[in-house]
């Protein structure tokens, strides 16, 4: 997952899965169960402050495994995902 900010700006986001106590969070999921998910970036606050427009995109293979491929400019190859959602956020 990517949130690019102002079209320049680009961060890598992380997935954290809350345990199903609720105590603990976690980087794995379980087929066939229910957990509350949070996604989440590292962005400056500077950016945070300034920014116009911010797109995150989420790409997921068929069996929600991990592949991670890059393009030559530096960001994610979501060509790789079977879904890809979007969401595009504005000031």
């Amino acid at each position: 997952m990517q949130a690019v900010f102002d079209g320049k700006y680009v961060y890598d986001g992380f997935t954290e899965a809350l345990q199903p106590d609720g105590r603990a969070f976690d980087r794995t999921l379980i087929t066939q169960t229910t957990r509350d998910c949070y996604i989440y970036f590292e962005v400056p606050q500077s950016v945070i402050n300034r920014y116009q427009t911010c797109v995150v995109k989420i790409g997921m293979t068929n069996d929600y495994g991990t592949i991670i491929k890059w393009t030559k400019d530096g960001s994610y190859d979501f060509d790789v995902c079977a879904e890809v959602y979007e969401v595009k956020l504005t000031k």
